[in-house]
């Protein structure tokens, strides 16, 4: 199962489960008091008012003290609720603080780097708080803050001029006022021209240069090649192809073959575009104001009906005669596994066909934003990515025909779509309780590692043998797949692995080891009524009545 961030997705939501910076939020600024004065300020307190600190002796990463002090832990509660804690409130405070206090905010914005935990409503609250309780002129500060940036940059950028050889310094204009009268001439700048400049002149001779000499060569080719009778050039194609020329270098002729090629990929973009926008649900990045019990009831109800009716084909289903199979000269392992291939490989198709966009947003991606209760079985059959579904369907074909072979085609279909249901569920879930609601989430790896754990607890072998080799491995299968679970757990708690929707695959895992458990405990109540029945029966129908074990399926 995979978290991705899909252009076409709902509100362009593809990316949080690992995605991580949320974009900036236009913070609108407050215009309150003005400073008394420009001057640092040193901490200072008074006996009847609160302290005054001076944001220059703090940085962004730890924020300045607040001038009451930090609040305690019901404050914190009554400001971003009760889930946010006193430290990570008090620290939120102070950031939002210093940003204001020195003028950064406009820059850095209200999201805290580094820290996810905290989302954009979050600080918002703190900066409406902040500015309510303590009045600061931000617009003040903020213009402030431009001009030291300013004088940053512009010291920066001489230093590195002076390192690279485009500029020299002329110590002897230092200190010199060349009066009001000369200023913007060449003698009335304050520092000696600069090789910069004179290299960027040069440029701009030589490009003035080979621009005419295009014009002059297009002007020929069009007099050579006029158009045909009756017909004009549009301005248009025109000044396209003049465009492109600039752009490549190359000349190009009145055959209107590259104007073409422009036209037809602004086309492609607005018909893209246009699709996307339509396939939205959520628009402006904004999930529905909803609880996490409205979220998840309908997902629950649809994961427990599919449940449901995989116990039921598995209990039921018979398999077909061999003049009633669709491949009747296929193995009837082969022949499920590759319909289920082709079912996935059809999805990734459509993904690539812009208006199908709308409904696969809808039915085969997992948005714990604006959750469509189908989607949650239909998601584990899609794929966006080549690699993703190149990584899936390998694993798949290597272990599911195997497993086919020993549980029978209803419990392999039953134990696939449980897999899957009961892991994209839980990945649902989790991130909506956890309130990450601008990611999404596809992909058959929940199913596919369903199947893996069945595999390993029913084949129970003691050496694995590497697949189309004879090389063995001296692991049995209930080690790999402790293993397998190790390292996904690991993965998931470390947060390295990003873009992995860990908890989808934790919940394949689970449903193959209890599909698998059931299945074994089955085979299990079968042999022991054949073995009860056995010692039942009399010498004589020992000896001439059918074997026992012809009752088994």
């Amino acid at each position: 199962m995979l978290l991705e961030k899909n252009p076409k997705q709902v509100g362009k939501t593809r990316s949080k489960a690992s995605a991580k910076s949320s974009p900036r939020a236009r913070i609108p600024r407050q215009r309150s008091v003005p400073p008394k004065e420009t001057t640092p300020v040193e901490d200072t307190a008074s006996e009847k008012g609160p302290v005054h600190y001076d944001w220059r002796k703090y940085s962004d990463k730890t924020g300045m003290p607040l001038p009451s002090g930090d609040l305690v832990a019901l404050d914190i509660t009554k400001i971003f609720g009760e889930e946010m804690g006193p430290g990570l409130g008090n620290r939120i405070l102070r950031i939002l603080q210093w940003r204001r206090e020195s003028g950064s905010l406009g820059d850095f914005g209200i999201s805290l780097t580094g820290d996810t935990d905290v989302t954009q409503e979050q600080c918002l609250r703190g900066l409406e708080w902040l500015r309510a309780n303590f009045p600061v002129d931000e617009e003040a500060a903020a213009e402030a803050w431009r001009e030291r940036e300013l004088e940053r940059l512009y010291q920066v950028m001489e230093k590195d001029s002076q390192r690279l050889g485009f500029y020299k310094r002329d110590d002897a204009l230092d200190g010199v006022d060349l009066g009001q009268p000369q200023q913007g001439t060449e003698f009335g700048q304050r520092y000696a021209r600069s090789e910069l400049a004179a290299i960027r002149e040069e440029n701009e001779r030589r490009w003035e240069e080979k621009q005419k000499e295009l014009e002059e060569l297009e002007q020929r080719q069009r007099e050579q090649r006029p158009p045909r009778e009756g017909q004009e050039e549009p301005d248009v194609v025109v000044q396209a192809r003049e465009r492109l020329s600039r752009r490549t270098g190359l000349v190009l002729s009145a055959d209107r073959s590259a104007d073409y090629i422009e036209q037809g990929r602004q086309a492609r973009e607005k018909y893209n575009k246009y699709w996307e926008e339509k396939a939205q649900i959520i628009k402006d990045n904004e999930a529905p104001n909803m609880s996490a019990f409205q979220r998840l009831w309908p997902s629950a109800l649809v994961t427990a009906a599919t449940l449901g009716f995989c116990i039921l084909l598995a209990q039921t289903y018979e398999p077909p005669t061999q003049s009633g199979r669709l491949w009747p000269n296929t193995p009837p392992a082969l022949s499920t596994c590759v319909g289920i291939l082709l079912a996935n490989v059809a999805i990734f198709i459509l993904w690539r066909v812009p208006p199908a966009w709308p409904t696969l947003n809808r039915y085969f991606a997992l948005c714990p934003g604006y959750p469509i209760a189908l989607s949650n079985v239909f998601n584990t059959f899609s794929h966006q990515q080549l690699g993703h579904l190149a990584t899936n369907m390998v694993l798949f074909m290597v272990i599911g025909p195997k497993l086919h072979e020993e549980i029978g085609r209803g419990n392999f279909l039953a134990l696939y779509l449980a897999a899957g249901t009961l892991g994209s569920f839980a990945s649902l879930t989790y991130h909506v309780l956890l309130r990450r609601f601008i990611t999404s989430s596809l992909g058959a790896s929940g199913a596919v590692y369903g199947i893996l754990a069945a595999w390993c607890l029913i084949r129970a072998a003691d050496h694995l043998r590497i697949p189309f080799t004879d090389l063995q491995i001296p692991l049995s299968s209930k080690q790999l797949l402790g293993v397998m679970l190790a390292l996904e757990l690991f993965n998931m708690w470390t947060g390295k692995v990003k873009g992995v929707d860990h908890l989808a695959h934790l919940g394949g895992y689970g449903a193959g080891i209890a599909g698998a458990s059931w299945l074994m405990w089955r085979a299990s109540e079968r042999r022991r009524v054949v073995e009860e029945k056995r010692r039942k029966m009399g010498f004589l129908e020992r000896t001439f009545n059918v074997p026992p074990s012809a009752g088994e399926k």
